[in-house]
C-alpha cells in the first residue's frame, strides 16, 4: 500500500527517451471504462468534455459513433464519420413524439403549444419555476413565445456560444494559434500560444523539423516560454478533481492535457502504465507515479493527486484500493487530467525528440531571447474549424484557451481565466447594449462552472448576433430530431443547429431554426433545480468523481422537455 511505484524523487522527472510508437492507439473505436461517459467510445485526439457529470454527450447527451481509423487534426473536419447531433436517443418514445414524426410538410404537425405551458412542464415532473425559455423571429428579434425569459440559469456548456461569438469578433476567422522553436547558442526554446489542438503527432513534426535544421546539435539547455497564458492546474476547483474534462491548461498543451492509464497485465494492482495518445502516436510517459493510496479516501474516489495540498500539484496519482480502476482489466482504458500542461507537453517533446535521436536536457522556464534564431514552427488549424471542433465536442480545454486567447487581446496582456471571463460580461454589454447584461455571471469560457449565470434572453441575443455572421453561425452542430431508430428526418429545407449544456440538475439548448424560405428563429433553453443543486454544493468534496449518479432521471426529463418545446415551436412557425 506504499509508494513504491512512484519514481525515485532523484530521478521522478528523468525522462529516459522512451521509445515512440507509430502505431494505431491502443482500444481505438472500443468500448472503454472513463470518466466522463461510461462505455461510450472515445474518438482518439477529440477530448469530448462532459462539464459536472453531463449525462449524454452534446445534445441529449449524444450518442457517438465510433471514429474508426486515424485522420490528422487539419484535415479531420472535413473527412470525419458525421456526429450525428440528436436532441434525445431513447429505447422507447412517447406516443407523443411518435405522432409529430415529420415525413411530410411541418405544418401536418399538430400544435400542442398553450399560452400557459404549465401542464406540459408538470407533465415532464417539473416545477413551472425550473424553465425558461425565449424564441424570437429574425431579424426583427420579436419575440414568439418565452417563459421566464430573464430569469438566470446555470447554462453549462451552453456558455461556449458566448465564449466563441467574442473569439470570432476579437481574434477574427484567419486566426491561429503558433507553436515555436527557438534557438540561442546551445539554448533551445520551446515557446507555447494556448494552442487547444496540439497533439504528440505535431510534436513530432517540430522535432523533425529541429533535427533537419540542427542534426548535430549538442543541446545544453532546455526552455519553455509559457508567458502567453497564465497557467491553472484545473478549469474550476468546484469539479472533481480527477475528471479529465477539468484538466490544468497553459501555453503549452499536448493531447487535450489527459493521459491514458491501464493496469499492467500480470502485475500487481498498484503496476500501472501511463501514455499520451494521439492518431498513430503513443509516448509511453514513465514520470508519471501511480500508486495506491496510503491514505484513507472516501466512497466514490477513483483517483486523486498525490501529495493532496502541495502547490504546484505533481501529476503523480493515488488510487482508492476498491474503487472499480483497482479492479479492472489491463485492457481497460482510464483517462487522468494534466495538472501542470506546461511541463508535461515539454517533457513530452522531450521523449519524442529523443526517440529520434535529439536529446534534451530536463525543461525550465525561461524566455525567448530577442536575438534567438527561429528553427521551427506548428500552426494550429484556423479559428472556424478550430470553434466548430469546439462546439461539436463541447472541448472545455478549447473554450477556455480561445477564451483565454481573445481577453489577452482585447486587453493587451495575459489574464488569469477569472480576470479574462469577467472581460467577457463586459464585452458582451458593450457589443450587444439592447440586452440587460447585469445578471450575467462567467467564471470561464467553457461553462464548467456552477457559478456560471445567464437568462435565455441573454443567450437568444448571443445566438442573435452569431446568426448575423453566416461564416460564425456554420460552426454550430446541427441538430436532429428522433425517431425510433434515433433520427427523424426533417422535410426538406428545414434546418435546426445549436449547442446543449449538462451539469448536475441544470440543462440548457440554444441555437437557430432555419425554415426552407431562409426565415430564422433564435431559440434559448434552461432547466435547473436549484433545490437539489444547493444540496451538491453544501456536501461536494473534489475527491468524488461522480457525485450525482441519481441525476440521470432529471437530465433525461430536462431532455424530453426540450424535445417537446423544440416540436411545438416548430409547428408554431410553420403555420
Amino acid at each position: 500500500m506504499g509508494l513504491s511505484c512512484f519514481p525515485a524523487a532523484s530521478t521522478a522527472f528523468n525522462c529516459a527517451t522512451p521509445q515512440v510508437a507509430d502505431a494505431k492507439p491502443l482500444c481505438a473505436g472500443e468500448k472503454q471504462p472513463g470518466f466522463a461517459g461510461g462505455n461510450e467510445p472515445i474518438p482518439w485526439r477529440r477530448n469530448i468534455s462532459t462539464p459536472e457529470g453531463e449525462i449524454f454527450r452534446h445534445i441529449a447527451n449524444l450518442s457517438l459513433r465510433p471514429l474508426t481509423g486515424s485522420r490528422s487534426y487539419d484535415t479531420r473536419m472535413g473527412q470525419l464519420t458525421r456526429i450525428r447531433i440528436v436532441l434525445l436517443r431513447l429505447r422507447i418514445f412517447s406516443v407523443r413524439i411518435l405522432s409529430l414524426v415529420v415525413i411530410g410538410g411541418l405544418a401536418a404537425m399538430p400544435s400542442a403549444r398553450a399560452a400557459d405551458p404549465s401542464s406540459l412542464i408538470a407533465a415532464h415532473g417539473f416545477a413551472v419555476a425550473d424553465i425558461g425559455y425565449l424564441l424570437v423571429e429574425l431579424p426583427s428579434g420579436r419575440p414568439m413565445t418565452a417563459w421566464q425569459a430573464d430569469r438566470p440559469f446555470v447554462p453549462g456548456s451552453v456558455l461556449k456560444l458566448a465564449t466563441s461569438l467574442m473569439a470570432w469578433q476579437t481574434l477574427g476567422p484567419d486566426f491561429r494559434f503558433t507553436t515555436r522553436l527557438w534557438r540561442k547558442g546551445d539554448a533551445l526554446y520551446l515557446q507555447g500560444s494556448g494552442d487547444p489542438v496540439l497533439d504528440a503527432v505535431d510534436l513530432k513534426g517540430l522535432a523533425q523539423q529541429l533535427r533537419a535544421a540542427r542534426p548535430q546539435a549538442s543541446w545544453q539547455h532546455f526552455y519553455i516560454d509559457t508567458a502567453a497564458i497564465i497557467p491553472a492546474t484545473q478549469i474550476s476547483d468546484r469539479q472533481p478533481v480527477a475528471a479529465d474534462y477539468n484538466p490544468g491548461f497553459g501555453a503549452l498543451n499536448v493531447d487535450f492535457n489527459r493521459l491514458a492509464v491501464n493496469r499492467v497485465a500480470g502485475q500487481t494492482m498498484s503496476s500501472w502504465q501511463v501514455r499520451s495518445l494521439a492518431d498513430n502516436l503513443t509516448v509511453p510517459i514513465d514520470w508519471v507515479g501511480m500508486a495506491l493510496s496510503p491514505v484513507p479516501l472516501p466512497a466514490g474516489t477513483t483517483f486523486v493527486p498525490a501529495e493532496i495540498g502541495k502547490v504546484p500539484p505533481a501529476d503523480n496519482w493515488w488510487l482508492h484500493p476498491t474503487s472499480p480502476p483497482a479492479s479492472a482489466a489491463a485492457k481497460d482504458i482510464f483517462f487522468l487530467p494534466v495538472k501542470q500542461a506546461d511541463l508535461m507537453t515539454a517533457r513530452i517533446f522531450r521523449a519524442i525528440a529523443g526517440g529520434m535521436g535529439t536529446a534534451l536536457p530536463e525543461p525550465q522556464a525561461g524566455a525567448v531571447p530577442r536575438d534567438a534564431e527561429p528553427i521551427a514552427t506548428h500552426d494550429s488549424p484556423m479559428l472556424p474549424e478550430l470553434l466548430q471542433g469546439l462546439l461539436r465536442y463541447s472541448n472545455n480545454l478549447s473554450a477556455e484557451l480561445v477564451g483565454l486567447a481573445a481577453a489577452g487581446k482585447t486587453a493587451g496582456h495575459s489574464l488569469d481565466l477569472a480576470a479574462a471571463a469577467g472581460q467577457q460580461a463586459k464585452w458582451l454589454a458593450a457589443k450587444l447594449p439592447e440586452t440587460d447584461w447585469s445578471t450575467f455571471r462567467m467564471r470561464n469560457f467553457s461553462g464548467l462552472d456552477g457559478d456560471n449565470r445567464n437568462t435565455a434572453r441573454q443567450m437568444a441575443t448571443i445566438v442573435q448576433a452569431i446568426a448575423r455572421d453566416p461564416s460564425l453561425a456554420a460552426t454550430l452542430p446541427d441538430l436532429v430530431l428522433p425517431d425510433e431508430t434515433g433520427a427523424m428526418k426533417l422535410a426538406a429545407g428545414w434546418h435546426i443547429t445549436g449547442k446543449s449544456g449538462t451539469m448536475d440538475y441544470a440543462a440548457g439548448l440554444a441555437g437557430l431554426i432555419t425554415r426552407p424560405d431562409g426565415r430564422q428563429y433564435a431559440y434559448a433553453i434552461f432547466l435547473a433545480d436549484d433545490r437539489r443543486r444547493g444540496e451538491l454544493a453544501a456536501s461536494f468534496d473534489a475527491r468524488i468523481l461522480h457525485p450525482a449518479e441519481d441525476g440521470r432521471a432529471w437530465t433525461l426529463r430536462a431532455r424530453q422537455l426540450e424535445t417537446d418545446l423544440l416540436l411545438d415551436w416548430l409547428a408554431q412557425i410553420s403555420k
